[in-house]
């Protein structure tokens, strides 16, 4: 395109999902490097008095300060768009959430799709190797991990310990990280002058994951008084309760799947790709052999509910009624509510960042006093936004090298013939009034989803008896939602009056490629189970599908 020909005006929107929400798509730098290397393209920016980056700022950069978008052809963001706000025929690119037919954000999808808008999601924006290319998750980590600190010294005081942890601010009390680091260099000096108190020895910070939030996380803690040990350490450390290292020392482990769990059989053996392809074969160990040696967590895993939870509200309760935690608190980034940490009971704010959870009554405190195990828990859904300088930077850097394809693509056109370089073409979700070929299943997703969500409230006519006195486990594969099996399933399920509960759901997203669901099985008694399991096998043969080994026990 010539830039004689015409002007093409790409909007930034002013968030508006949270008032904490201060980060931005595109930074005032970024803003006029485009345009000085593309004099065709400006930049409308709707007016805010929250970001990080000011109007004044963006302006200077020369953007047009507006609150008018409708000539723009791209507008960016980084949250979801009210459904009123979005404009028909035009490209947006925001985290839309709706690749898992969120239910939340269907009725969204739905007026995009209506208004022909072409959605480009940052998540899906690839490599050919399916690795993501542009996201927030160190950020969440590094953030969660302050936030904790910053709790833990208040939590602390209120059992009348004062440690250096104290002295540490939220993170959104920093301009940037540079600031934020420099402070907690400080800290680290402090705990190791003053030392540790004897009541926290020896003192050990466990975090889970590999990602980039668990890389987040470790970024802050290599700023204090650290040495990293393995998990299986965590015994010595603490039978060695005299070691005079403990003083001046904050242990920090890894954990890993291997260190989560055991085969149910193959105790000795752990193959991580096993694990992930048949979790229902493994049981927790996590609890036991590690859990009673850690004061904290910093908590980065992923994880859905086909795999066994880290810790179960009965795993704290027992350690806590044996006098085995010596659990202080939780930096709970993953935000699975009530998942791999059974008690995430709900999310927090930075208004309000942290409950107290007391394990053996199972309460919950919205305050900071400390209780007779009580476990401090920061349970914040929006982490990166308290680091808007740099989490927003991050990501410009990326955005500004994609922005100009995109604004100069043609929207009217298939998207193999439009223009759009590959990455971005993989992160197109809608397009020209309907679902892009590889975003298809969304719809199949959506339907079972609903289908689930219907029978939800089924329970059998009899109930089930307080302890469950089957329990089977079963992994179908094939084409589950093109022939109407899930449905079939399910009506098999409610006939013989066992409860079920669809535990996890990954759909093809082609015609060639085969679906999977992981289904959870609750009967009274062991002889229902049998013929409901022999009536799913017998579907499974007429329509081709696979059923992979079971786990059933009978109580």
């Amino acid at each position: 395109m010539s830039e004689q020909n015409k002007i093409i005006y790409v909007g930034v929107r002013a968030e508006d999902k949270s008032h904490w929400e201060r980060r931005v798509p595109i930074i005032p730098k970024h803003v006029r490097e485009i345009h000085d290397k593309y004099p065709y393209i400006k930049f409308i920016v709707e007016p805010c008095t929250k970001r990080v980056f000011s109007n004044k700022e963006y302006e200077n950069a020369g953007a047009i300060i507006s609150s008018d978008l409708t000539n723009c052809s791209l507008i960016i963001c980084v949250k979801e768009v009210p459904i009123e706000k979005l404009y028909p025929q035009k490209t947006y690119m925001f985290f839309s959430h709706t690749i898992k037919a969120q239910k939340q954000n269907m009725a969204a999808l739905d007026d995009m799709i209506q208004k022909k808008i072409r959605l480009i999601d940052y998540e899906k924006i690839t490599d050919e190797k399916n690795n993501r290319l542009v996201a927030f998750g160190r950020f969440a980590g590094i953030a969660g991990t302050i936030d904790y600190l910053s709790g833990l010294g208040q939590y602390l005081m209120t059992k009348s310990i004062s440690t250096a942890f104290l002295n540490i601010s939220m993170s959104y009390k920093y301009f940037n990280l540079e600031q934020a680091y420099l402070h907690l260099k400080s800290v680290g000096q402090q705990l190791e002058s003053q030392e540790i108190p004897k009541e926290l020895r020896p003192l050990v910070f466990a975090v889970t994951g590999t990602g980039r939030c668990a890389n987040g996380a470790w970024e802050v803690l290599e700023n204090l008084p650290i040495k990293k040990v393995s998990p299986d350490e965590l015994k010595a450390l603490h039978d060695d309760i005299d070691n005079p290292a403990h003083a001046t020392t904050i242990y920090c482990c890894s954990i890993l799947p291997e260190h989560m769990v055991e085969h149910s059989e193959h105790k000795d053996h752990f193959e991580k790709k096993h694990y992930y392809e048949n979790p229902h074969e493994y049981v927790p160990i996590f609890h036991e052999k590690y859990l009673p040696y850690i004061s904290s967590i910093f908590h980065n895993m992923y994880w859905d509910y086909k795999f066994p939870r880290l810790i179960t509200d009965q795993h704290m309760k027992e350690l806590a009624q044996k006098g085995k935690s010596k659990l202080l608190g939780i930096s709970d980034v993953t935000c699975d509510l009530e998942g791999s940490i059974e008690f995430l009971k709900k999310f927090t704010t930075p208004d309000q960042p942290f409950y107290v959870y007391e394990p053996i009554e199972q309460k919950i405190y919205d305050d900071l006093k400390y209780r007779d195990n009580g476990i401090l828990y920061l349970a914040l859904d929006f982490l990166p936004c308290e680091l808007p300088f740099d989490a927003s930077t991050h990501f410009s850097n990326h955005l500004k090298e994609w922005i100009p394809n995109i604004a100069e693509s043609d929207i009217s056109l298939h998207i193999e013939e439009s223009g759009l370089i590959d990455c971005i073409k993989r992160a197109v979700i809608t397009h020209n009034g309907d679902l892009t070929h590889a975003y298809q299943y969304i719809r199949k997703l959506r339907d079972a989803n609903e289908r689930i969500e219907a029978s939800k409230n089924f329970e059998p006519k009899r109930g089930l008896s307080k302890k469950v006195q089957s329990f089977s486990s079963l992994k179908i594969e094939g084409h589950i939602f093109d022939t109407g099996a899930i449905n079939k399933i399910l009506d098999i399920c409610q006939k013989y009056e066992v409860k079920f509960n669809v535990a996890d759901i990954l759909v093809g997203q082609n015609e060639d490629q085969t679906s999977q669901m992981l289904l959870q099985l609750y009967a009274n008694n062991h002889e229902s189970m049998i013929e409901v399991i022999e009536q799913i096998e017998v579907l499974a043969e007429k329509i081709n599908l696979v059923i992979y080994e079971s786990l059933s026990s009978a109580y």
